[in-house]
């Protein structure tokens, strides 16, 4: 890899950016003010270190803020960016990613702008005031995904249709039912129920105490080279396109280059407090004001037959008729004739 020498800044010029940043702070429009006024900090993963800055009113250069860094410690870039996410108790979950490259000649190297999605393939769950003492990444293979849309709630990181959770370690197909999660939108750590950005606003990259975080394309940085390798005299190699612009309650608070840096997180001054969701209502049975009766299937008859009952007397009037009216006629006659 061809690494350049950066050039070298004169203390005219460390003037005029002291000016220029007077002059910012001057004219900060009055949303900005007010969230810097909140004390809230602005935070982003770049070559393994987590950097940050209080917002004091002024859009913070994360680019600035790696270059101090990897001078400090003497280091190199190590080929990687990270997504943040904001946890609960100032924890942070970082999903390091590699940043692309390319070699238009034999001894130059440009890195570029991710094409939207990244492969994201492990995370490490570590804390904002004691960066790096977390150095066990956990397997986490979400796949290509794009940065933007991952977020995150209770022990949960949403991504790419995948839920992971970050206590048990493994990928799970179930959460709490009251948790309300739709693809592409983000939690605020407060509420189980996630929401989905504007189109209008940009992107939607986060949500922190009820305020959005949305990112824009943008162009802020005039220079197009970044400090890779500071072990001996700092060298430099360069990026391509544009940068992103990070508003919060549209107020610009941060911005870089677009191929280093996807996404940032902001931490409120006080730590959220992990969230316990009350319980679900107690189902109660249904009672009805109708009287209760028991169906009963009809009951079965039996059919009916009609006969005809003998009369046992006919034969009998028939016999008494043909012997009993001679002889009665006979002995009315003799006691007629006798007595008579």
């Amino acid at each position: 890899m061809f690494l350049t020498q950066p050039k070298f800044r004169s203390v005219f010029s460390a003037a005029a950016l002291v000016v220029l940043s007077a002059c910012t702070v001057f004219v900060t429009p009055p949303g900005c003010t007010t969230i810097a006024n909140k004390g809230f900090t602005v935070a982003a993963s770049f070559s393994g270190r987590l950097l940050q800055q209080i917002f004091n009113g002024t859009s913070i250069d994360l680019l600035a803020l790696h270059e101090i860094a990897i001078r400090d410690d003497s280091g190199m870039f190590n080929g990687q960016s990270s997504l943040l996410l904001l946890s609960y108790n100032d924890g942070v979950i970082e999903l390091p990613y590699n940043v692309d490259f390319k070699a238009p000649f034999a001894r130059r190297v440009v890195f570029v702008a991710s094409n939207k999605e990244v492969n994201l393939t492990s995370l490490t769950v570590s804390n904002f005031n004691a960066p790096g003492t977390s150095n066990n990444s956990i397997p986490a293979a979400f796949g290509k995904v794009d940065p933007s849309t991952v977020t995150h709630f209770q022990d949960v990181v949403f991504g790419n249709g995948k839920m992971f959770n970050i206590t048990s370690k493994t990928f799970v197909d179930t959460i709490d039912e009251r948790i309300s999660y739709a693809p592409g939108s983000h939690f605020d750590l407060k509420n189980p129920i996630s929401v989905a950005g504007s189109n209008d606003s940009g992107t939607l990259v986060g949500i922190v105490n009820g305020k959005p975080i949305y990112r824009e394309p943008c162009m802020r940085l005039q220079k197009k080279s970044f400090l890779v390798d500071c072990t001996k005299k700092c060298q430099e190699a360069e990026f391509n396109e544009g940068d992103f612009c990070f508003f919060m309650d549209g107020c610009e608070i941060a911005y870089g280059p677009r191929a280093l840096f996807a996404s940032i997180a902001v931490v409120p001054p006080a730590p959220v407090d992990f969230v316990t969701l009350p319980p679900l209502p107690t189902k109660k049975p249904v009672i009805s004001s109708k009287k209760h009766t028991t169906r009963s299937l009809p009951a079965i008859t039996k059919k009916r037959t009609f006969s005809r009952t003998k009369n046992p007397f006919p034969w009998r009037l028939m016999v008494a008729s043909t012997f009993l009216v001679p002889i009665a006629s006979a002995v009315i006659l003799w006691l007629l004739l006798k007595y008579c």
